[in-house]
């Protein structure tokens, strides 16, 4: 996982945004093939639901001028 904001020490992992469309797009894969369930499905809805949060506090975040920063 990144450890630490990206503009103070560079890329070194995975953040939560990109780990959440890897597993969206992997749910996406199961409920269009063989493994369609409505617990996909389920789990395929909190996952956007998730990185829709991630994104609007990354907007938020941008808008007070602290994303990229340790800033809170």
């Amino acid at each position: 996982f990144q450890n630490g904001p990206i503009n103070e020490a560079g890329v070194n992992g995975i953040t939560h945004e990109v780990l959440l469309a890897i597993l969206i797009d992997r749910l996406e894969g199961f409920q269009s093939g063989p493994y369609v369930s409505e617990h996909n499905d389920a789990a395929l809805a909190h996952c956007r639901s998730a990185l829709g949060c991630l994104v609007a506090r990354t907007a938020g975040r941008v808008e007070r001028g602290v994303e990229g920063t340790s800033a809170v």
